[in-house]
């Protein structure tokens, strides 16, 4: 049990503890039948994630004073910096859209299936025409069209796709006692649900049209460690009974929005959780009792298969990343090249 060594572990290491045993990047390591080729990991990426799982350094020592070449701040052995910097605007995007389009994919098989959209046609990615009054505006990174309204009377569940920061994250005296990697989230989720300026549009206003318009938001946060939040939890699993780990539910007051329709948008989003991956499991053992649904042993129920379908696509999209990072950082930049040769 690792709550044993807790005394010997650093306050930095506790930190980030519930991320490190998040079974998201521990499934594609040891888990997943090798004789499908999606499931192969090169061997750089399997040693990358493998390091980052046991918390070991991924690049060599340096000296405490050694600055990033891109922004001048402290670099850190395990590779945490690389998704901060001002260089990580480079491999974010890509990271944010391969996680985007593994939950299009998921959702697409598992929401018919649980009886939360028609058809696969019903998960849109990047919609457009969500918000009556913003038609031009992308309010979401992918959006389930329901069948049917949610008690509180949505007919759209529009997803933003985040990674959260790695140096800030929400403190308050509702969130202190809850490990910084979960703070994390929690700063993620309020920026959401405070909204974006559009167009002159304040941000208060746009989350105000998509709840107008009959369309609950849920900000799907994952982290560089690849944890997922509560949200982003409760959007594939049920709560109570899901193999992620995630901090007790948390009232509107906890995050100290700035205005109201930031307060109803939470409140909507946290009182709805969807569970679709579980949902579709009820329904698939009820079709098909006796039969598995993935192609594999490993996967036999939806829950089961959406978890290693997402473990394993977080964890490529990490590796990735940091195998970008470091290979840019093992490079000498301009100037330090110039400095060399004067």
């Amino acid at each position: 049990n690792w709550l044993a060594f807790c005394s010997t572990l650093s306050e930095a290491t506790l930190d980030v503890i519930p991320s490190l045993l998040s079974p998201t990047t521990s499934i594609p390591l040891h888990s997943l039948p090798r004789s499908f080729a999606a499931h192969r990991l090169s061997t750089d990426h399997y040693c990358l994630l493998l390091r980052r799982k046991l918390r070991l350094p991924i690049q060599p020592a340096r000296p405490s004073s050694t600055p990033c070449k891109h922004c001048q701040c402290p670099m850190d052995p395990f590779g945490d910096h690389f998704f901060s910097c001002d260089y990580s605007k480079k491999t974010t995007p890509s990271l944010h859209n391969h996680v985007r389009d593994t939950l299009v994919h998921i959702l697409a098989i598992l929401a018919p299936l649980a009886g939360l959209a028609r058809s696969h046609h019903d998960i849109l990615r990047e919609p457009n025409h969500m918000l009556d009054n913003l038609p031009t505006r992308r309010p979401f990174d992918l959006a389930i069209l329901l069948p049917h309204p949610t008690p509180s009377g949505a007919a759209i569940v529009g997803i933003d796709v985040t990674k959260t920061p790695t140096d800030k994250s929400l403190s308050n005296e509702s969130t202190q006692p809850f490990p910084a990697i979960f703070r994390t989230h929690l700063l993620s989720m309020k920026s959401k649900f405070e909204g974006r300026r559009y167009n002159g549009t304040p941000g208060s206003e746009v989350i105000a049209s998509v709840t107008s318009n009959n369309a609950l938001l849920l900000p799907f946060t994952f982290d560089h460690l690849g944890g997922l939040g509560p949200l982003a939890i409760s959007l594939l699993f049920e709560p109570k009974r899901s193999p992620l780990p995630a901090p007790p539910p948390l009232s509107s007051a906890a995050f100290h929005f700035s205005n109201e329709h930031s307060i109803k948008a939470y409140d909507l989003a946290s009182a709805s959780p969807l569970c679709v991956a579980d949902r579709a499991s009820a329904a698939w053992k009820q079709l098909h009792p006796r039969q598995r649904f993935g192609s594999t042993h490993h996967s036999f129920t939806p829950s089961q298969w959406a978890l290693q379908s997402l473990s394993l696509n977080i964890s490529s999209g990490l590796a990735t990343a940091l195998s970008t990072s470091l290979l840019d950082h093992s490079t000498p930049s301009s100037s330090s090249q110039r400095s060399s040769t004067q």
